[in-house]
């Protein structure tokens, strides 16, 4: 079953058009996407409790959606009870560095995930170090878009720590992040030797044969 919602919504006509589609389709729903859903900071709070209550969910999409710290620790919980998640979008979502290390220990629970989109999250060094090192359990990640976050290089060196435990991944972004010389040589490294795609801004690296 798919819900997605592409449009401009006034901030209560929004929530209440969400929560009654959730509420009619609790029990079947397996993707929401509510991408580019242009609202007031609050929502992600008025949302959380529903998406948490949805037993079957395995792509869960809030790309863009308008944050503060009350709705990091609202996507936090969120995600937390999200455990069949295999897709999980937050593209757009400006984190930055408090806010990610809000919603850093959830993704501990996010055991099936295969496709990950943190780009333009400004997780910045600090946010970077937090989900990288939460993200080392995530052992079927397979895509994985990190730009546009400035991780910088401690950032680079966290995420290299977790390339080596995500076994089966194919294909990471990285471009956009600062990483200058000593950041990119961690995909030069043992860990990114069996990667089918890195990409370092507008460069791609394929693997050899």
């Amino acid at each position: 079953f798919f819900f997605s919602s592409r449009r401009r919504h006034t901030r209560q006509r929004s929530v209440s058009w969400a929560r009654r589609c959730v509420q009619e389709t609790v029990t079947l729903l397996r993707k929401l996407d509510l991408g580019i859903f242009t609202c007031e900071k609050t929502i992600i709070q008025e949302l959380a409790p529903m998406i948490a209550g949805l037993p079957n969910i395995t792509y869960l999409g809030l790309d863009n959606m308008a944050i503060d710290m009350e709705g990091a620790k609202a996507l936090a919980s969120a995600m937390s009870k999200a455990k069949f998640l295999t897709g999980l979008s937050l593209q757009g979502i400006r984190l930055g560095s408090l806010g990610a290390k809000v919603v850093a220990p959830a993704f501990k629970e996010l055991k099936y995930l295969s496709e990950l989109n943190l780009g333009s999250c400004d997780l910045g060094s600090e946010g970077s170090v937090a989900i990288f090192s939460a993200m080392q359990g995530l052992k079927l990640l397979t895509i994985l878009n990190l730009r546009y976050n400035n991780m910088g290089t401690e950032g680079a060196k966290a995420l290299a720590l977790a390339l080596k435990e995500f076994t089966v991944l194919t294909n990471i972004s990285v471009d956009w992040n600062d990483l200058k010389s000593e950041g990119c040589h961690l995909y030069t490294s043992d860990a990114a030797d069996e990667r089918s795609s890195v990409d370092l801004g507008g460069r791609r690296i394929i693997k050899k044969k």
